[in-house]
């Protein structure tokens, strides 16, 4: 006859030995399909070993996120928390967050501003900026901006892609009232552009939609991108303060961090860096792993805590050269000088009030939300804090 112990006993060694999970806090992390925000899917999507510091994929191993709840990867069990993955298209994920319905979200800092308005966020870690991932692509026929006067631009409004149209037609000099921008689910845009759809002259998307309609619509091309506005869309991981301030808050937000920087460290690894890179695509494209390459050119991973943290702490937005021949140092500190850049000289604290000043001018927030780095005060709706980062480069020294 079994006792008491004995069943405590099998319990624990079933939880060791299933990655299932008795007691730890659960965080929902809500992600949408983009080359930083995908790493989550993937940290969910392939097993991994690691030995002496080398990471390895191997179908015997353990995912780093198990994603479900209830169930611990390799990380959590680290962290000690229960990470549940939740996979949605962008529009919904940050309806998701808006709502309370996830603990954390993928979101751009830009499409954050007027969710922090009514609930107070913090930007736990940058994961990306984007160099030419979100562009409009127009078809041969056309070939400077001024011949899209008097025709409709499809793409999200009120998001990036509105953000990337609008700075570009300020820098081109360009008048926006002769220039029509269209809402449309970026999905569905591209997919109407592709099949020459005479609606559509122009879509502007992000990656991997940039990369799929070029690809699939051969008589494209982009006529401008984010290219021109270096640091200025910064993809990020933002967590709700009411869920940093439970037990385990700062722990769940530490897997987070840890699970990006651990793929990272696969990414930059020449033997796993194929295939990773075209799991990042799977769910999304067709994309082979030359052609991801491209599309992590294009949108530069703060790969490394070191990254993330010079980025909230006084560092230049965009850290890589313009161009970084090796894509293996595109996630390593190689690639990467905190102090000086080829792009742009700008740093956090001078760029988001140019930012947050241009969403507020064209109404894509209704107003700013009081923002601050590194410490808040009673008053902060959004804040930039780097602790998280800097706990999980301390923990894996």
């Amino acid at each position: 006859m079994r006792t008491m112990k004995s069943l405590i006993i099998v319990f624990a060694v079933m939880a060791l030995t299933t990655g299932s999970v008795l007691a730890a806090e659960t965080f929902s992390l809500t992600w949408s399909e983009y080359p930083s925000w995908s790493v989550f899917g993937v940290c969910e999507m392939l097993k991994f070993t690691e030995t002496d510091g080398k990471w390895a994929i191997d179908t015997k191993g353990e995912y780093l996120l198990d994603g479900k709840a209830g169930k611990q990867g390799i990380i959590e069990k680290k962290w000690d928390v229960d990470i549940v993955l939740l996979e949605k298209d962008y529009d919904t994920c940050i309806s998701f967050y808006a709502t309370s319905q996830c603990d954390a979200v993928c979101i751009t800092t830009l499409d954050v501003l007027p969710i922090a308005l009514s609930r107070s966020s913090v930007v736990i870690m940058p994961t990306s900026t984007s160099f030419g991932a979100d562009a409009l692509i127009v078809g041969n026929d056309i070939k400077e901006v001024s011949q899209l006067k008097g025709k409709s631009v499809y793409g999200l409004s009120k998001s990036v892609s509105e953000y990337t149209f609008d700075r570009n037609i300020e820098i081109l000099k360009q008048n926006e009232k002769d220039y029509k921008f269209v809402h449309n689910d970026p999905g569905a845009a591209a997919v109407a552009f592709q099949q020459n759809n005479k609606n559509y002259t122009g879509v502007v998307v992000w990656n991997p939609f940039v990369m799929s309609t070029l690809a699939n619509r051969k008589d494209s091309h982009v006529l401008f991108s984010s290219e021109s506005i270096p640091g200025e869309i910064i993809d990020s991981v933002v967590m709700a303060k009411g869920s940093l301030e439970k037990a385990s808050g700062k722990n769940g937000a530490c897997a987070i961090a840890d699970a990006y920087y651990t793929l990272s460290k696969i990414l930059a690894q020449k033997d796993t860096q194929d295939q990773t890179l075209v799991a990042l695509g799977k769910k999304f494209s067709n994309l082979n792993a030359e052609q991801m390459k491209t599309v992590v050119r294009q949108t530069r991973f703060y790969a490394t805590p070191e990254m993330g943290i010079s980025f909230m702490e006084g560092g230049v937005v965009f850290p890589w050269k313009k161009t970084v021949e090796d894509t293996s140092d595109l996630f390593t500190n190689a690639g990467f000088d905190a102090r000086k850049s080829e792009v742009t000289t700008k740093t956090l604290k001078e760029l988001m009030p140019f930012v947050v000043k241009f969403c507020v001018d064209k109404e894509m927030t209704p107003k700013s939300p009081v923002i601050s780095y590194g410490k808040a005060d009673d008053n902060t709706q959004m804040l930039f804090d780097a602790q998280y980062m800097k706990a999980v480069l301390e923990k894996n020294k």
